[in-house]
């Protein structure tokens, strides 16, 4: 099993290595080193779609874009565990983000707050949430797992940090939780 690798964004000298199909130091690949290179390709692209889905599915204000946002990352039948909730598909997802947007403030946003790891197929991302440009509010972390470049599965959790986010954060679980009844 390989080391995890992290924050592979802006880290181009391994993959302008790849795509010139030599080394990192010139020297031509080995079939093991382009086995190895191609790991840290796959590696930079579901890092760089678990960026994509904080930033166009969980900070997208618009349903309509953010579905197609969705469409694009997910795989028709990923399931989001969210808030005590788990929902499944497309439409569920983005009604479930929905949800949680419109109970939080209108101007906080998701920001990324440490290098993205994946290993195995499976990411990590510690997000922030708060109000744009500044200091979070609360923390969390996305936890993916992958199956052919797309999240089947995303497990969300979340640490509250005020007095202010805890009171969002229970009305969005008790919405979700009551949309969740309604559904059954």
């Amino acid at each position: 099993m390989g080391a995890a690798v992290t924050g592979y964004t802006g880290a181009g000298r391994e993959i302008a290595a790849v795509q010139r199909h030599a080394g990192p130091n010139g020297m031509p690949l080995t079939s093991n080193s382009f086995n190895i290179q191609h790991l840290l390709i796959m590696r930079y692209e579901l890092s760089r779609i678990m960026e994509e889905n904080l930033d166009q599915v969980w900070n997208e204000k618009d349903p309509a874009a953010r579905l197609k946002a969705i469409k694009k990352i997910y795989s028709e039948s990923a399931i989001l565990h969210h808030v005590e909730d788990q929902v499944t598909g497309f439409d569920a997802i983005n009604e479930s983000v929905s949800t949680t947007q419109k109970v939080l403030p209108s101007n906080f946003v998701f920001t990324k707050q440490s290098p993205v790891i994946i290993n195995s197929g499976i990411g990590r991302l510690v997000w922030g949430v708060g109000p744009a440009g500044q200091q979070p509010v609360a923390t969390g972390m996305d936890i993916v797992q992958f199956h052919d470049g797309k999240i089947v599965a995303l497990f969300n959790s979340m640490i509250a940090r005020s007095r202010h986010f805890t009171c969002c954060w229970t009305a969005v679980r008790n919405k979700i939780a009551l949309d969740s009844h309604r559904r059954h």
